[in-house]
């Protein structure tokens, strides 16, 4: 009732409390009134039906009818019209029936749309949190496989180390990420761990490029592995340096790659506890 005055609404209200009192003191009130009115509250009954519902748009008409019905009921008030009581009892009590039975209908309506309200704001937060906790877990995972790889490289290291030679793994390793960067922005969805993503892959490229140019690839004496990389199979050669005073020795590359990993550490120390709190967070809300 939106589009009615609310001074009419309580006018009307007032008007017919106080016919009803005129009543009970005994005083005749036209049967054409009554119905008028039972029509009036059926009008306003079903306006409030169609406001929680996609029609709307058609509660303005009805409740101007239902002004009409006003002026019709203060008309016949003041000039009375004879009519057969049973055709208007019947009407009456038809309208005052539907009237009653839409007023029941709001009111369980409005109950339903309540639970579902108060409802969907808990669907919502338990929606959120799950995407959450699957962000958090999704850049755990993608850290793991980043990690699970770094393994296997420092696993060539000890090898190539035995032999005194230095493994092309970590610049093959280094392009991917950078393949993987430009293309996505890396695997992670954190802004900070996006930084700390990048200044590693920066500061292993710096390592790699050291390595590459210092080792001397030959193809009858460099040692072949293979290398899995984002399950891709790579071929990677171990292989000698360069003997030449001014150029980095093993331990010096090496030391290259150390910091490099160091920065690794760190961003996987964020991952693995923004994943921890993320998982304790679920489990107590």
């Amino acid at each position: 009732m939106k589009s009615i005055s609310e001074k009419i609404v309580l006018c009307v209200g007032i008007g017919f409390i106080l016919i009803g009192g005129v009543r009970f003191l005994g005083y005749s009130i036209s049967s054409l009134v009554i119905a008028l009115i039972s029509i009036f509250a059926a009008l306003i009954s079903i306006s409030d039906v169609l406001e929680i519902t996609r029609y709307k748009r058609y509660g303005n008409w009805i409740q101007n009818t239902a002004l009409v019905i006003i002026v019709a009921i203060i008309v016949f008030l003041v000039y009375p019209l004879n009519i057969a009581p049973s055709i208007i009892s019947t009407i009456g009590d038809g309208f005052t029936i539907i009237g009653l039975g839409l007023v029941i209908l709001l009111f369980g309506w409005k109950e339903i749309q309540e639970k579902r309200s108060n409802k969907e704001p808990v669907e919502s937060n338990e929606m959120i949190k799950n995407c959450k906790l699957q962000i958090v877990v999704n850049e755990y995972e993608q850290m793991m496989k980043l990690n699970d790889i770094i393994e296997r490289l420092k696993k060539l290291d000890q090898e190539a180390n035995s032999y005194n030679r230095v493994h092309s793994g970590w610049g093959i390793f280094c392009e991917c990420l950078f393949d993987y960067w430009n293309q996505d922005e890396g695997p992670f969805f954190d802004g900070y761990n996006q930084k700390k993503h990048y200044e590693f892959i920066c500061a292993l490229n710096n390592a790699t490029k050291a390595i590459a140019n210092t080792s001397l690839f030959d193809a009858n004496y460099s040692i072949k592995r293979e290398l899995q990389i984002f399950n891709h199979n790579f071929d990677v050669t171990l292989d000698p340096l360069m003997k030449h005073i001014e150029l980095p020795n093993i331990d010096d590359l090496m030391k290259e790659v150390y910091n490099a990993l160091l920065l690794w550490e760190e961003l996987k120390g964020l991952v693995n506890r923004r994943y921890e709190q993320g998982r304790l967070n679920y489990k107590e809300s």
